[in-house]
């Protein structure tokens, strides 16, 4: 807090070294641009976060898989060819040539993407200002942090590869010298993650987005970047709808039985594979559309919506900023009608604006050039906190804060 004299006769503007100028009336006014506390609770969060997450993997792991989680991860093509298939079969070879179980190099994967996508974004988090601005992302409970924390049955999907592959484009600005590595090693894992998985593809507009805010490349290499992405994300999609399901997914479940992995492993995900868009669109049908739960999630959607609402306000450019978060939602509706998580295609809209976001402002594209107010601070910190939004169903005051101190519905 600092004492304002009378006399001044600014506006609140961010003059862009860590103070506002303010109107005259205000006596005071909290500087939380550069706030250290602030970068030191987003480290805490953060910590705790990954903490929660974490801890849930190797307990899925231990257990023997979760039908959903790691599942995913172990569809392979060893007997037929099917979407998604291809990393499946990666792994399981990787696991056969060092003699391991399958769920071994899965679980490595998981928690090595996990460290790097979050520590990533803590790196970014801390380093950048204002402070105040970056907690509403940070608090969002449709953010990676609080989102797969309340809700680790959602998290550690294949999504998680799209979203390292973003995450290291952030590093660029930080280590320009060695941006073309950075940049080539993205490029390379976001392939990585469309082959592994359809949803990244939807991913890839935002992609392109940061890629080009963050590495502004020449013509020769632009126009390289974008023929690769297209082959990648255009073939990625067109084996997805050639090869969309099985007629037995027991040919998907037999490579990992014969592996001693439990027949039950294979209810979650692998069964989902004998099921075609018309099953997912009766799903949809059966959990959201009722008048109540229907309204509830649009509800949600709000409450996580208005804060990032506020923080556009706060921008030099808000305009753009909007017509930014409106486009990257497009890409995502086609899920809606066929698909019953909800949750995590909120959830891809809220990563994909906040991946574009840092990347306008850390490149100085966009700038904060409005305080953020300490009650909105307030607020945003306690939703972060209690409100969930689950992958599945609708939402429910609970939360990070019920995970560490179990009190909310179960």
């Amino acid at each position: 807090m600092r004492k304002i004299k009378k006399s001044q006769t600014c506006r609140y503007l961010y003059s862009g070294s860590g103070n506002y100028f303010v109107r005259p009336k205000a006596l005071y006014v909290h500087d939380l641009s550069d706030n250290n506390v602030l970068g030191w609770f987003f480290l805490v969060f953060g910590i705790i976060c990954i903490g929660l997450i974490a801890n849930d993997l190797l307990a899925n792991v231990l257990d023997g898989g979760d039908p959903w989680k790691q599942a995913d991860w172990l569809i392979n093509n060893e007997n037929q060819l099917v979407r998604r298939g291809a990393l499946g079969s990666a792994l399981i070879w990787i696991s056969d040539t060092l003699g391991l179980p399958p769920l071994v190099p899965v679980y490595i994967l998981q928690l090595l993407f996990l460290l790097v996508l979050c520590g990533i974004l803590l790196l970014v988090f801390t380093r950048m200002k204002p402070k105040s601005a970056m907690a509403i992302i940070v608090f969002s409970p449709a953010f990676v942090f609080a989102f797969w924390a309340a809700d680790p049955a959602g998290s550690l999907r294949k999504e998680l590869i799209g979203y390292t592959a973003m995450a290291l484009l952030l590093l660029i600005p930080i280590y320009p010298k060695r941006k073309h590595i950075i940049a080539f090693s993205s490029a390379l894992l976001f392939g990585l993650g469309c082959i592994g998985h359809e949803v990244n593809v939807l991913l890839g507009l935002a992609y392109a987005l940061v890629l080009w805010l963050c590495l502004r490349p020449s013509w020769p290499v632009g126009v390289g970047l974008v023929i690769y992405l297209a082959v990648i994300c255009l073939g990625a999609l067109a084996f997805a709808m050639t090869h969309t399901s099985v007629t037995d997914h027991t040919t998907i479940c037999a490579p990992l039985t014969a592996r001693d992995i439990d027949e039950d492993f294979c209810i979650g995900a692998i069964l989902w594979m004998e099921q075609d868009a018309s099953f997912g669109a009766e799903q949809v049908e059966s959990i959201f559309l009722s008048l109540r739960n229907l309204g509830l999630f649009l509800i949600s959607y709000g409450v996580i919506g208005v804060p990032f609402l506020y923080l556009i306000s706060r921008l030099d450019r808000p305009f753009l900023a909007l017509s930014a978060a409106l486009l990257l939602i497009l890409p995502v509706l086609p899920l809606y009608p066929v698909a019953v998580d909800w949750g995590r295609w909120m959830n891809f809209h809220v990563m994909s604006f906040a991946f574009v976001f840092l990347a306008a402002l850390s490149t100085g594209t966009m700038k904060v050039v409005r305080p953020v107010s300490v009650m909105v601070l307030v607020l945003v910190c306690l939703l972060g906190l209690v409100w969930e939004q689950p992958h599945v169903g609708i939402p429910r005051l609970a939360g990070v804060a019920a995970e560490i101190v179990p009190w909310g519905p179960t």
